[in-house]
């Protein structure tokens, strides 16, 4: 599966569709694999059964070794949640989250968290055949959000592509769900750590985490029916959203 064809491919299906202000995240999900499974060549039985969706993160599928964390009650609440989205063949596999912001919310502090949160948890995956990626659909509010409150370590990361960049995150943010609705951030040397800003569990056992991150594809998608690179929009489009494909190291 050529991973950066199907992002082209589900970028034009949601440029072509009449209702892209509704395209929500299971869409975005849907789209992708059908472009998958068009992109290896059709629906037979061994390019759909090469894909598992919502594989907990415990499950012992990555060498045989579930995800572990110094603290206890991440590992409680890591084994709640799952991937999105794993594809399998031969000895080769790809690990995918999805995440797709679109609509005018008010949880945006949330939102960029999550983003972190899945970031994160991808990264955890400590295999050398697993290639592990965030498909995340950013909305035009979204983007003001984070440029007009200077969150430089996220605009950092999805700011040029193939470039390597790091950046640092505490595991118990992104391992209990509780905690994320309550966020504050501190820049640290043009990079903001995002932890939560009140918690119970002992200070002893938060323990942050360096993550690499490449970003692979930026597809901008306009209002009518065009996507663009972003050195390629013309000044008189107006976007929809944009689409980024970014490799978890």
């Amino acid at each position: 599966m050529n991973i950066e064809t199907v992002t082209e491919d589900v970028a034009k299906l949601i440029a072509s569709r009449e209702d892209k202000e509704e395209v929500l995240e299971d869409t975005i999900r849907y789209l992708f694999f059908a472009s998958a499974l068009k992109n290896l060549g059709g629906c037979d039985d061994e390019n759909i059964n090469s894909f598992t969706q919502e594989v907990k993160y415990n499950k012992k599928l990555f060498d045989g070794q579930p995800l572990s964390s110094n603290n206890d009650k991440a590992i409680k609440d890591i084994s709640k949640i799952k991937l999105d989205t794993y594809f399998q063949r031969e000895n080769k596999g790809v690990a995918i989250e999805f995440k797709c912001v679109t609509k005018t919310t008010s949880a945006k502090p949330k939102r960029v968290g999550l983003v972190f949160n899945d970031i994160f948890r991808l990264s955890q995956i400590d295999h050398a055949s697993v290639s592990k990626f965030l498909f995340y659909i950013e909305g035009k509010v979204m983007k003001e959000y984070v440029n007009e409150n200077n969150i430089t370590c996220y605009s950092k990361i999805f700011e040029k592509e193939n470039e390597e960049q790091e950046i640092k995150i505490q595991n118990i943010l992104c391992f209990c769900r509780e905690y994320i609705s309550n966020l504050k951030s501190e820049n640290q040397n043009n990079s903001t750590m995002y932890k939560a800003a009140t918690t119970s569990i002992d200070s002893t056992k938060i323990q942050t985490t360096t993550v690499k991150t490449k970003l692979i594809k930026e597809i901008i998608i306009t209002k009518d029916k065009k996507i663009y690179k972003k050195e390629n929009l013309p000044k008189n489009e107006n976007p929809f959203a944009t689409l980024y494909l970014l490799e978890v190291k």
